[in-house]
């Protein structure tokens, strides 16, 4: 009996032994270990720095997470003090990602295809290219701004500019033709040359000069009050002013006299 007593006894003592060996066990497994902690924040930093800078995003959003773990706050304050020195280069780049996301794409759109766009809007085009490049140039879109910006450079060099010159020409020639009698063409050629110049405008006021005159000049060359005393006289007179050389001038004087020569 005493023998049994004692077996029990040396059982329950083992299985308390064996109990207290396990908890001892569990709580050093479950201790907390600052080292651990520090190795962790020292990978997701090494993650950070091999996230390339052309995805400013992904930095961004890791490094708001890092800087949000408030054990790597407590116990790895050097990792801490690495991502937060980094974090507003990263903010700064994130920020003009975002931004260049709603510009550019629209702008590309446009630019889909350069040989619809009319000559007149390619320099148009071309400074804004140039503008989105410098203030984008670093993000995604930066590759495809500057192969935008050559080539809209070489098209803006292509097109035909006119020049102070070219208009004198343009004058010298509307006069020769107009004194000739050829109105609708002389006055028709300052209509050409601003199609086919797409700096035209630069001479606005040069080349609106040169169509009055065009103008004035096919005025006095309509018949006058009476000068005309026969019917044969006033049907040519008609002819020539409804003939090529007069019919469609913006000239009130013209419809007048056309008009007289016809209730006559």
């Amino acid at each position: 009996m005493a023998a049994k007593r004692q077996t029990v006894i040396a059982l329950t003592a083992g299985a308390g032994i064996a109990v207290a060996l396990g908890i001892l066990g569990i709580l050093h497994a479950t201790a907390f270990d600052p080292e651990t902690v520090r190795v962790e924040a020292q990978s997701r930093l090494d993650q950070l720095n091999r996230i390339p800078e052309s995805d400013p995003l992904a930095r961004e959003a890791l490094a708001k997470e890092i800087l949000a773990n408030e054990l790597y706050r407590e116990h790895a304050k050097v990792v801490l003090g690495k991502v937060e020195r980094m974090h507003l280069k990263i903010r700064e780049a994130a920020n003009l990602e975002r931004a260049a996301m709603k510009e550019v794409p629209p702008f590309l759109a446009k630019c889909k295809d350069l040989r619809r766009v009319p000559h007149a809007e390619l320099d148009a085009l071309h400074g804004e290219a140039g503008s989105l490049l410098r203030n984008y140039g670093t993000t995604r879109y930066g590759e495809e701004l500057k192969r935008l910006v050559q080539e809209l450079k070489v098209r803006c060099e292509s097109i035909i500019r006119c020049t102070a010159n070219d208009v004198v020409a343009l004058s010298i020639e509307v006069e020769k033709l107009t004194k000739e009698g050829r109105f609708v063409r002389g006055y028709g050629l300052v209509d050409e040359f601003e199609k086919k110049y797409v700096n035209a405008q630069e001479f606005e006021s040069q080349l609106r000069e040169i169509r009055q005159k065009a103008l004035r000049k096919a005025e006095s060359a309509l018949p006058g009050p009476g000068s005309l005393t026969t019917p044969d006289a006033r049907q040519k007179a008609l002819q020539r002013l409804e003939g090529p050389d007069f019919k469609g001038l913006p000239l009130p004087a013209l419809d007048a006299a056309v008009r007289e020569l016809k209730r006559r």
